[in-house]
């Protein structure tokens, strides 16, 4: 980048009378440079769109922790949540764009130009500078206690036999796992009535209780009730099985491909942050994702770790909202 620019400084210094302000330029591109090498030299915050406690504030919280240590400096957590990720995520694309705000996004926030269209308050991809994906999560499809089923198709004739008279809870209308089931539904041909819940613990308590047949959960927040005989797990969703289920096929060992995005998370700088900055933090992602420790620890909340490039990522969240957008027109899916 400094080089393209400095390029350009030369070819102007051919004109007549250009000096003065040839050197002025100069001295701004090699300042430039300087502040994006010697990035971070004060605190950093990561905003996040959760609680505190449960699994992504874990990994959140990690990943700062670690980059304190390679940057020798103060990096802190603000917990943002509510909306569905948007307090939390506009909170940032107001932020300076200097890298010294950065947010913990979440495929969820692909949802808002479907749901909210010309009135959403940010653009995901407009607002922000993607920087590198950090982990994915995958969702389990689940049956009630005393559903008479072992596996999903033995769910899809049962619902293919009386349409309309099974329902299944997610974590709210408009969710990711909302749309996943929405797809499911399209892909097997069923009709299913959506009970939607605001999070996955009213979701879970009231599956358990028999109040809706099934549900669509996390790995991570199912694994304790299904190795207690709770829930009764179909299917996960991604290109492989979970680690934490290992006995439960995919959608798509089950005849039902194109269910392999999982919920993931990408760390997102504001909109005009200088190239050199996100390229620092990719950089330091990159490696501090890779650390077989840091691994190891977030496997067991089930999160699977992962940098990218931020094209690769660009290109992950532009697929998230085509998809999601087309779905939600179809369905006429509206959030209150």
């Amino acid at each position: 980048m400094l080089s393209t620019i400095l390029s350009f400084i030369r070819r102007l210094a051919r004109r007549p009378g250009a000096a003065a302000g040839i050197a002025l330029l100069t001295c701004a591109a090699q300042a430039g440079a300087t502040s994006a090498q010697e990035f971070p030299q004060r605190p950093v915050k990561i905003v996040t769109p959760y609680a505190a406690g449960g699994a992504s504030d874990a990994m959140t919280r990690q990943i700062a922790e670690h980059l304190s240590k390679l940057w020798q400096q103060s990096v802190v957590v603000e917990n943002k949540p509510g909306a569905s990720g948007t307090i939390a995520a506009e909170s940032v694309a107001r932020a300076a764009p200097d890298g010294y705000t950065m947010l913990m996004g979440t495929n969820a926030l692909m949802l808002v130009p479907g749901l909210f269209g010309d009135k959403a308050a940010f653009d995901p991809i407009k607002s922000f500078e993607p920087v590198s994906l950090v982990g994915t999560i995958p969702f389990l499809f689940a049956a009630a206690p005393g559903t008479p089923v072992k596996n999903l198709a033995d769910f899809v004739a049962m619902a293919k036999a009386e349409p309309g008279k099974y329902s299944y809870a997610s974590f709210g209308t408009g969710s990711t796992g909302h749309l996943l089931m929405e797809l499911f539904q399209d892909a097997a041909g069923i009709k299913l009535i959506h009970v939607p819940y605001k999070g996955e613990a009213p979701a879970i308590t009231q599956a358990i209780g028999g109040h809706v047949q099934t549900l669509i959960i996390s790995v991570p927040g199912s694994v304790s009730h299904v190795t207690a005989g709770k829930l009764i797990p179909l299917a996960v969703n991604g290109p492989t099985r979970a680690r934490q289920l290992p006995d439960t096929p995919t959608f798509g060992e089950s005849g039902y491909k194109g269910f392999e995005p999982m919920s993931w998370f990408g760390m997102m700088l504001p909109a005009k942050t200088p190239p050199a900055v996100v390229q620092k933090v990719n950089q330091s992602l990159k490696q501090i994702l890779a650390e077989p420790g840091l691994n190891s620890r977030m496997a067991d909340y089930g999160i699977m770790l992962n940098s990218s490039t931020p094209e690769a990522l660009t290109v992950m969240m532009q697929h998230d909202i085509d998809t999601f957008t087309k779905v939600i027109r179809e369905k006429n899916i509206k959030v209150d």
